[in-house]
């Protein structure tokens, strides 16, 4: 936890949560990808508090993009509950793991969950031609796991639940995404009162980068229902990788290599 917020603190928080609101509205996604590599690299919190506060601003930009998502209609809330009710018992399970897992082996899991998401979104079908599969018990079961990896690592789960509705279920890209984004909405509130009990959240840093995000939303969600699905998911991966290249820079600092 910090004392003491002066300018460069606050800059890079709120800057951090308008870029963080404008990939949540653009991706559907939580933008805990964008806020712990960000936080633990370029401010003095450790990876468990960075976590805290990507779950706490989940809750500000996930909810706000769900509401566009379903006032556009592009949210199929039927579809998206049972996902939803998954990850948001799976995300009680962080503050569990925060107390048992180390900085380095966050760090590892980020680094995990990134690598697989690129793989599986860059090989799975942008539109598919099969059927749509509903069975609500896989769906659940979908959030649950997710839920309960993703949060641990500060990672609201879209960017997990996209390429597994797609891969699984047959979803076309921004349904998913857009299911993906309510999801995350429950994961993270879930998340957040698991974490508040275990005392790894700055409030302040978390209400800045939250509030700030709402501005980036709103643009961000703009931009969501203008492209396609083809340069949509172009663009989600080169963001994964950029991401990737800021948590593979995490771990090498940790291991002292500079």
């Amino acid at each position: 936890m910090l004392e003491n917020y002066d300018l460069y603190t606050l800059t890079v928080l709120a800057v951090d949560g308008i870029f963080v609101g404008f990939i949540s509205g653009l991706f559907a996604i939580g933008g805990g990808t964008a806020v712990v590599p960000v936080v633990s690299t370029l401010l003095p919190y450790s990876s468990k508090v960075a976590v805290g506060i990507s779950v706490m601003q989940m809750v500000f930009s996930a909810f706000y993009n769900s509401y566009l998502n379903y006032k556009n209609k592009k949210l199929n809330i039927k579809q998206g509950i049972f996902p939803c009710l998954g990850g948001l018992i799976g995300g009680f399970s962080i503050g569990y793991v925060m107390k048992i897992a180390n900085d380095i082996a966050i760090s590892y899991l980020v680094l995990i969950m990134l690598t697989w998401a690129i793989i599986k979104f860059y090989f799975s079908p942008t539109n598919s031609n099969k059927a749509e599969n509903n069975n609500k018990f896989l769906h659940f079961i979908l959030g649950l796991l997710v839920g309960a990896i993703a949060t641990s690592a500060g990672i609201g789960g879209a960017m997990l639940l996209t390429p597994a509705l797609i891969a699984f279920c047959n979803f076309e890209l921004k349904k998913a995404a857009a299911i993906s984004g309510l999801f995350v909405a429950f994961s993270a509130t879930s998340a957040f009162i698991s974490m508040s009990y275990s005392g790894y959240i700055d409030y302040t840093a978390g209400a800045i980068i939250g509030f700030a995000s709402l501005f980036g939303v709103k643009i961000g969600n703009y931009c969501f229902l203008k492209t396609t699905n083809s340069l949509q998911k172009k663009l989600m991966i080169c963001f994964y990788l950029i991401m990737f290249s800021l948590a593979l820079i995490k771990v090498i600092k940790q291991h002292g290599v500079f």
